[in-house]
């Protein structure tokens, strides 16, 4: 199976308009050109008001996952720690009787709960 040979595409254009007619040039000076411009212009604006940013932010929480988990890994007994005092805590909580009201002063006029 043979490979297709690379073709620059930009160039053979230009070869083309080079070689083309006095209309051909005009049209592609006058028509296509500023248009190529102005979208490559909208792509470089659209590029950093909204794609670098986002891949900025992509990273740095990659980054900061990263790092959470090599220091996880370094040090296990503080996760382990964490876990116990979490799951502690929510068993001690879930013991515990919350605020009763009265049915009918629950809720004040505009739908907000009264503590």
């Amino acid at each position: 199976m043979s490979k297709k040979p690379k073709v620059d595409i930009f160039k053979q254009s230009k070869e083309f308009i080079k070689k083309g007619t006095a209309s051909t040039k005009k049209f592609y000076v006058g028509s296509i050109e500023p248009k190529a411009i102005k979208a490559g212009g909208k792509l470089a604006r659209h590029y950093k008001r909204y794609v670098r940013p986002t891949t900025k932010i992509v990273r740095g929480v990659g980054r900061f996952a990263r790092g959470a988990t090599k220091l996880a890994l370094r040090f296990p007994g503080v996760g382990l720690a964490a876990t116990g005092a979490y799951y502690g805590a929510k068993a001690i909580a879930g013991k515990q009787k919350g605020l009763k009201f009265p049915t009918h002063r629950q809720f004040n006029r505009r739908g907000r709960k009264i503590i």
